[in-house]
């Protein structure tokens, strides 16, 4: 009889309420016609549907595969979840990292950013992440159930910083987050302006609409498409100085390793937003053919973030 492993059903994609409830219609009305797929004597594939069948008395049948070690097995069990996935979950995410961290080299994660359309680095995350969430399961294994559920956001500046903690630290993160503690502080202890009176808060709608009524079509600002994008054009470059003063006035010897750390982290995160925009920027395709600088620099970035591609070329 097979058992479940918490390592193989960790590479289990959850299903949205509706399917999963799908699923549990199905097999108990037909039963289930596809074998569970084990490897001695663990389950590495139809984890829900034997949980199904186990809670129900369901019949099913097994059906031995052979390996000649785990992490073969890893290695096959996350290529057919990327193979069957539809979307980019945090749990295929995870299992994308998985698959990196089973099968060590530049290959693999060449090969799964090229499949994916996303630049090397982004791979790189999420090997980051699924080496965290790994270490987070030895702690608090349904935490971690919860965030692959999508049930519990753990955003990449908070894998940071949990990356850097020892276990009782990070231990204490995961029950702060898994009980909802990072939310607001209630409204009744924060401090407030005086509240406004019915009469003033009608008179200030009266003065709202007032406004709104005069406001023509000619006086309504034409949309610019480019104008957040241009913004950047002149914050951007206010960071890179403030950032350049900063290391030639300070004599590094004598920063706290404290310190260090902490810019570091920081500097990790805005380079990780960075992939984030050059991804969002890539999947859209502009109308019209792309300049010859546009297409350049682009080049240029990518040669950076991953140098390999610079010297295979």
């Amino acid at each position: 009889m097979a058992f479940e492993d918490r390592e193989f059903a960790k590479l289990s994609i959850p299903l949205p309420d509706d399917k999963q409830e799908e699923l549990e219609n199905s097999i108990l009305e037909e039963g289930c016609k596809e074998p569970i797929l084990v490897w001695e004597g663990k389950i590495i594939d139809g984890y829900k549907r034997y949980r199904i069948c186990r809670q129900f008395g369901i019949k099913y049948q097994e059906e031995e595969v052979k390996f000649r070690t785990r992490r073969r097995a890893i290695e096959w069990i996350c290529e057919k979840r990327c193979n069957e996935a539809v979307e980019i979950t945090v749990a295929v995410k995870y299992i994308v990292g998985r698959w990196c961290v089973a099968v060590t080299g530049n290959e693999v994660i060449k090969m799964l950013a090229t499949r994916y359309g996303v630049l090397p680095e982004t791979i790189r995350v999420y090997v980051r992440m699924a080496k965290l969430l790994d270490r987070m399961d030895l702690l608090d294994p349904v935490f971690v159930d919860m965030v692959l559920q999508e049930k519990v956001r753990v955003g990449r500046t908070m894998r940071v910083r949990m990356a850097e903690m020892d276990d009782a630290q990070l231990q204490r993160t995961m029950n702060r987050l898994s009980k909802g503690m990072d939310k607001p502080r209630d409204p009744n202890q924060m401090r407030y302006k005086r509240k406004m009176t019915d009469q003033e808060r009608a008179k200030r709608i009266e003065q709202e609409e007032t406004i709104q009524l005069k406001m023509g079509v000619k006086d309504i600002p034409e949309f610019d498409p480019d104008a957040e994008l241009k913004g950047m054009l002149f914050t951007i470059p206010s960071w890179m100085n403030a950032l350049k003063q900063a290391v030639d006035r300070s004599d590094l010897t004598l920063v706290s390793e404290q310190v260090k750390r902490h810019v570091i982290t920081t500097l990790l995160d805005f380079n990780e937003m960075n992939l984030e925009i050059m991804e969002a920027m890539k999947d859209e395709q502009p109308i019209g053919p792309i300049d010859s600088g546009t297409e350049e620099m682009c080049s240029e970035y990518n040669s950076r973030i991953d140098p390999d591609q610079k010297s295979g070329q």
